[in-house]
């Protein structure tokens, strides 16, 4: 708690003053943003800053508290941590927490993954020393009143549509495989790249179209974690439809996996799959999880301009040769 407070201190008078003491702002020359730099503290925890020099600050607090470390007698509670991010904690009430970011027109979010939640805030660079109050309370001080807590109880959609997913163990961050199985995400189809549009140019949709004339949607995915991964396809239909549109799209794996990939497949698969990234870490939110994630796991980051240079390296038989040697359970003749 300590050390987050020390990051009050980053205040409207220490952004004038390193500004000013810059030669070329005097002359009216923009700040460059400075080197990321990260350290890790003798009690294991650590920090990643990145100076940009913009007025607005944004701060986020990575904890290794994802629904991997979940058992059998707490499944969910990851979802309830989530929900809770804003009741009263022991220093501040739900509504001084919700009034105190508005007034200092503050955002507090709160994300969960397999492996971290991740809470965050951005406001002024001004109002730092307040919002970390607030952070520090959500992070560390939650009360989890009861009758607070079971409002967050959710409820089915009772809807008729199915949502089926067969997956395979994929590959873990860092590993040679893991941007073999993003390259082969895309050649399959990752979703649409038209808001509120269609998949239709995906070679997993076109498979599926020709099973079926119901309204489906259909994509791959891929999730890499620090010790593995998962690898596979997501697809959602009416009840009658859902045994014909597995069992399309899996098939469509399979092809890829005896080498049915194009140059023309290749390249357009690494176009988006670049895209995606370079777009993901264009945006404050963005870039901050991305430091914040690379730098919980391995205590090191690894730049934009590295990342595209190993999508780059990836090649047609590392695509076909992950798919053939880790996606096998899909070429079993059970129905689905």
């Amino acid at each position: 708690m300590k050390l987050i407070s020390g990051a009050r201190f980053l205040s409207r008078r220490l952004y004038s003053a390193t500004a000013a003491a810059r030669p070329e702002a005097a002359g009216g020359a923009r700040l460059l943003p400075e080197e990321l730099e990260i350290t890790k503290l003798p009690n294991g925890l650590v920090i990643a800053s990145l100076e940009n020099y913009s007025p607005a600050s944004k701060i986020g607090v990575f904890v290794k508290a994802g629904s991997r470390y979940e058992n059998a007698n707490n499944l969910g509670v990851n979802h309830v941590l989530r929900l809770a991010s804003n009741l009263t904690t022991k220093g501040a009430s739900s509504f001084k927490i919700t009034r105190g970011l508005e007034a200092a027109g503050a955002g507090l979010s709160v994300t969960s993954t397999r492996e971290n939640m991740v809470y965050s805030v951005e406001c002024l660079r001004d109002y730092v020393d307040t919002v970390m109050e607030y952070l520090i309370n959500v992070t560390t001080a939650p009360e989890f009143r009861r009758w607070e807590v079971s409002d967050l109880d959710g409820r089915q959609t009772g809807n008729d549509l199915v949502h089926a997913a067969v997956v395979v163990e994929g590959a873990s961050v860092g590993s040679p495989e893991a941007d073999a199985f993003s390259v082969l995400q895309h050649v399959l189809g990752a979703g649409p790249y038209i808001k509120r549009g269609s998949n239709s140019t995906s070679k997993l949709y076109q498979a599926v179209s020709k099973a079926t004339n119901q309204p489906f949607d259909v994509s791959a995915f891929n999730a890499n974690y620090s010790d593995s991964g998962l690898f596979g396809v997501y697809a959602i239909s009416q009840a009658a439809a859902t045994n014909d549109v597995i069992k399309a799209a899996v098939n469509q794996v399979n092809t890829v996996a005896q080498g049915s990939i194009t140059e023309a497949d290749l390249t357009r698969a690494k176009n988006q799959l670049k895209t995606h990234y370079l777009l993901s870490v264009d945006n404050s939110s963005g870039l901050l999880n991305e430091i914040g994630s690379q730098a919980l796991a391995s205590g090191s980051y690894s730049s934009p301009d590295a990342i595209l240079q190993k999508i780059d390296a990836v090649t047609s038989a590392d695509v076909v040769n992950v798919s053939a040697q880790n996606c096998h359970p899909f070429k079993c003749e059970k129905k689905c």
